[in-house]
């Protein structure tokens, strides 16, 4: 097990040597950050439709992803996640083409952040502007 003030201590160093442009701050090696934290990963589990599935297919999102095509075209990947914030961030960006099948805190982060943009342009939950005040 490596020493949590040891990995900080280097991760410090390697961005204030990418800042100098000494070297770049390389990525943190898998399972270093969830060390730090004591966390445990999280599997998602994400379908996108097939009007997102051809960009979504090019991405990215987890060097431990696991995706594959759907005969209907749709897309489908999972992958691990610790802190839900980017990965909330991420699916909202594709709106209605991408939706969290597991876990279920997850899909309720989305509907939460949805449910705030909604009430943040005036309109309820059903997308209907809210009733003028009385």
């Amino acid at each position: 097990m490596t020493d949590p003030a040891a990995i900080l201590l280097d991760r410090l160093l390697r961005v204030l040597e990418s800042v100098r442009g000494r070297r770049p701050a390389h990525p943190q090696p898998e399972g270093e950050a969830n060390q730090l934290v004591g966390a445990k990963a999280q599997w998602a589990h994400l379908l996108f439709s097939s009007e997102a599935a051809a960009w979504v297919s090019r991405e990215q999102w987890h060097p431990r992803q696991k995706t594959r095509a759907l005969d209907d075209g749709r897309f489908e990947m999972k992958l691990p996640y610790v802190n839900e914030t980017e990965l909330v961030m991420d699916v909202l960006r594709h709106g209605a083409h991408c939706t969290v099948l597991a876990p279920p805190a997850l899909a309720q982060a989305v509907r939460g952040q949805l449910a705030a943009a909604l009430r943040a342009y005036g309109l309820g939950a059903g997308g209907e502007p809210d009733a003028a005040p009385a």
